[in-house]
């Protein structure tokens, strides 16, 4: 499985650190569901583009990749399943409160965790 970073879509620059932040936190929930091999996330350590995938030669059963956006006075998350033809597995939208960005970012964990383990 490879994990990419996900896309700001908000407004500004304060939560750029989210982009890597996200995908480098989730990687520790994912490494918990036994039956997923990760990419090493420095081959990963972008925010997804399909050609640049294919370019690179990577090869993955399941890409994991999304974005985040404001919700007005929150931050929603969105995740995505994308099978290696990029077509789409799944995918799953978590809001949070932003000034409790890694409470948002643990129920994130959660999920994807949930969503992996069904697969």
């Amino acid at each position: 499985m490879a994990l990419f970073n996900y896309k700001d879509k908000t407004a500004g620059g304060q939560f750029a650190w989210l982009e890597r932040g996200i995908a480098n936190i989730l990687k520790f929930d994912v490494i918990e569901v036994k039956s997923i091999q990760l990419v090493d996330r420095e081959q990963t350590d972008v925010t997804f583009d399909p050609a640049w995938y294919r370019d690179r030669g990577l090869t993955a059963d399941l890409i994991i990749t999304g974005e985040f956006s404001e919700a007005g006075p929150q931050l929603k998350v969105t995740t995505w399943f994308l099978s290696p033809t990029m077509a789409s597995v799944g995918q799953f939208e978590i809001e949070g409160d932003r000034a409790d960005i890694f409470s948002l970012i643990e129920k994130v964990g959660l999920r994807l965790k949930q969503e992996l383990s069904s697969l």
